[in-house]
Parts: structure tokens; C-alpha cells; sequence
């Protein structure tokens, strides 16, 4: 027998529940930070930072990028992150992001010690 195949358990994890959501009606606003930080510091620490500072119109947090070299200086690294906001009302503007982006920036900067790459 080259392998077994158990169909009730297929057949069980079809039948379970799916959830649907409706599709966003405003468009999202997409924010790229590029970050120095200690080469200790973790992506799930700063994805959890941004996350927790972000306020009520940010939707993710996702990380794209690390840049490791001693021209950013000795144990320091570069982490991108891309941030998501979108609101449910209405199309939203650079200010109604802006202290928002100001707040993570600030959360990552006390917490973690990571300063905005320029």
C-alpha cells in the first residue's frame, strides 16, 4: 500500500463553519517605516509595539524587510515594516493617520530603542 486515506475525516473538515465578511467599502492607506533598532530586538517585538500603538484605524502590521550591515553601526539592524489603516466610514486622509504613525514611532522608540532609518 503506497498510502491511506481516511475520508470521514475529509468529509468532516468540509462540513465546518465558514465565516464571511463583506468587503471593505473604503480604500485602505499604506505606510512603509524602515527602522533602526538593536540586532536583539525581534520582528514579533516590533510588529507587537506597532500593534498596540496604532489606534482604531490601524488594520495590520506586516514586516517586509531586514537589512543587517556595520555601515548602520556595530549590532544594529534595519527592519521594515508596512502599516495598513483603513476606517469604516469613510476614506481616510494623511491626518487621520498622522498622530497614529507619530504614536508607533514614539512606542518603538521608548520601548525598543528603534529610531526612524533616514
Amino acid at each position: 500500500m503506497a498510502f491511506e486515506l481516511d475520508a470521514m475525516a475529509l468529509v468532516n473538515a468540509s462540513k465546518s463553519a465558514r465565516v464571511y465578511k463583506t468587503l471593505p467599502r473604503f480604500p485602505s492607506i499604506t505606510r512603509d517605516l524602515a527602522l533602526i533598532c538593536n540586532r536583539e530586538v525581534t520582528v514579533a517585538e516590533i510588529m507587537k509595539a506597532a500593534k498596540s500603538a496604532g489606534g482604531k484605524y490601524l488594520k495590520d502590521v506586516k514586516f517586509f524587510d531586514v537589512y543587517q550591515d556595520d555601515k548602520l553601526g556595530i549590532g544594529l539592524k534595519s527592519v521594515a515594516i508596512s502599516l495598513v489603516f483603513r476606517a469604516d466610514d469613510k476614506t481616510l486622509s494623511d491626518e487621520d493617520i498622522r498622530k497614529d504613525i507619530d504614536n508607533i514611532v514614539d512606542r518603538l522608540s521608548s520601548k525598543l530603542g528603534a529610531k526612524l532609518r533616514s
